[in-house]
């Protein structure tokens, strides 16, 4: 949870009611949440339906909120994006008919997932892929909101110049997406 704007989502001060810690992997994290030493953790399917298996409590699904954070998205540098067209290119278009598959063939996406993955849990792979199905969008353009979200949690970290406050056009360039959709 990125507790500035997805604390508020719940009732919560972020500068009060919560103290955010670094604990590495999804492992760490189940595993100080099993001991008492922590409260609660923003956990991917892998880690939470587990927990929820055993009849652990879900404090939040943020996927049924209305915050806006670009938790699928594809970042680059600038620079990187203008020395390797073919490669952005390329991966674009992959990225997009992996999101239109994983939509249409969720079958052949839970085959997919657990050999990647090498999971072998039948429950979890189904609830992963449907909750891929559902999150991602089918032409992933990535949310001036969401954008906006990340400035303001970064901002509450460490000092962002004001002219990058509200101005999500500085981190976006959907020139190579919309290029690689007339593509396909």
């Amino acid at each position: 949870m990125h507790c500035s704007d997805g604390g508020r989502q719940v009732g919560l001060d972020p500068e009060k009611d919560v103290t955010i810690l670094q604990l590495g992997t999804g492992t760490e994290a189940v595993s100080a949440m099993e001991s008492g030493r922590i409260s609660m953790a923003a956990l991917t399917n892998r880690y939470a339906i587990p927990l929820l298996q055993r009849g652990w409590p879900m404090f939040v699904d943020l996927s049924t909120t209305d915050l806006i954070y670009p938790s699928s998205c594809v970042a680059s540098s600038r620079a990187f994006v203008k020395a390797e067209p073919k490669v952005v290119d390329d991966f674009l278009r992959a990225y997009v008919a992996a999101i239109q598959l994983i939509k249409k063939d969720q079958n052949f996406a839970e085959k997919t997932f657990a050999k990647w993955l090498r999971e072998k849990d039948p429950y979890l792979i189904k609830k992963t892929v449907e909750s891929y199905a559902k999150l991602f969008k089918p032409t992933p353009y990535v949310p001036d909101k969401g954008i906006e979200t990340v400035m303001k949690d970064l901002a509450n970290r460490r000092p962002v110049s004001k002219e990058f406050i509200g101005r999500p056009e500085l981190f976006r360039d959907n020139n190579p997406l919309e290029k690689a959709l007339s593509k396909s």
